[in-house]
């Protein structure tokens, strides 16, 4: 969705993506910066998790770069970006006529940027309409059949600046840690279909520990780790630093794990589950209902979507719907 009303940091904003338009004109070479992929991802991840909206640039009739201020859908697992829009307006145009753009991200914080060099696509089906759709929009689009219009942007290089994550520029020309994704987009996943599954693996509070060296060994990233202290489960004073929910990533590896607590503590074949995300709630509904027959709900589905069960084989599943 494009907003006329600017952020506070909008005039910075411009003049930065308008520089990185003209000025990096090392587009296609990636940036030999001693970081690994799965580190710049990860660190471009939590610059865009931070930020509410993001710049959209475009080329009008003159050639000349057309920026405004978008309110994105937080990236899928191959990094497609989808935003809403009015199909009258300026910007569809400009795409039919190009499509490639850029999106800038500005951490609110001061802790970096992430610019996304792409190709996007105008997208007029009902069902992804549906699933892209935030219902604070209604006062703009009153007729989501003809007056809301999706823009699929299918990134093709990232340009990562994140200090919290230990990712600078070149000390010499200032120039960002690059990721050329390409081909190399299977690496975060087929998202083909919305709904993913996962192994999510449990630890008698040694998680942390485990993900460090799961890390070494496959020169991975540990792109998410919350405590109990950082959830919404109380617990006592002496588990808060247990983890609650982690996310790990590397080539060919992906996984979730957490720790257990005494009142539900793991045994060897319990210590792992498969971990399914669903884009509809109800469907997320009735897998768990089939699965559940014959087996034993140990956490039925609730307000936040998620729920537990182990089926008639005693393998146990964890589900969560992300709409």
């Amino acid at each position: 969705m494009h907003f006329n009303k600017s952020v506070p940091y909008y005039t910075f904003f411009i003049i930065l993506f308008c520089v990185s338009i003209f000025l990096n004109t090392g587009f296609s070479q990636v940036n030999k910066i001693d970081s690994s992929q799965t580190k710049i991802i990860a660190a471009a991840r939590d610059i865009i998790s931070s930020t509410r909206f993001c710049g959209l640039v475009t080329i009008d009739d003159n050639g000349q770069p057309d920026i405004r201020t978008m309110d994105p859908f937080q990236p899928d697992e191959n990094f497609t970006i989808w935003f809403g829009t009015n199909p009258k307006s300026k910007k569809v145009r400009q795409i039919k006529d190009n499509p490639n753009i850029v999106l800038y991200y500005n951490d609110p914080a001061g802790n970096g940027y992430v610019v996304i060099h792409g190709s996007a696509e105008l997208i007029n089906d009902k069902g992804e309409k549906t699933n892209h759709w935030k219902e604070e929009w209604s006062q703009f689009y009153p007729d989501k059949d003809s007056s809301y219009l999706l823009i699929k942007v299918v990134p093709q290089k990232l340009d990562v600046i994140n200090y919290k994550k230990t990712i600078f520029g070149d000390p010499v020309t200032w120039r960002a840690a690059s990721v050329e994704l390409g081909e190399s987009r299977t690496y975060f996943s087929d998202n083909n279909n919305p709904n993913q599954l996962k192994s999510y693996l449990m630890f008698p509070g040694t998680c942390r520990e485990a993900l460090s060296f799961y890390k070494d060994c496959f020169n991975g990233e540990i792109v998410m780790m919350q405590t109990f202290e950082d959830s919404p489960v109380k617990v006592s004073v002496e588990l808060k630093q247990r983890i609650f929910n982690s996310e790990f990533q590397a080539k060919g590896v992906h996984f979730m794990a957490s720790d257990d607590l005494p009142t539900n503590k793991i045994t060897v074949g319990s210590n792992f589950a498969l971990f399914v995300t669903f884009a509809d709630r109800n469907e997320e509904e009735k897998v768990f209902k089939k699965l559940s027959e014959g087996g034993k709900i140990l956490f039925p589905i609730g307000e936040n979507s998620f729920g537990m069960l182990v089926d008639k084989y005693n393998i146990r599943w964890m589900m969560e719907c992300h709409k």
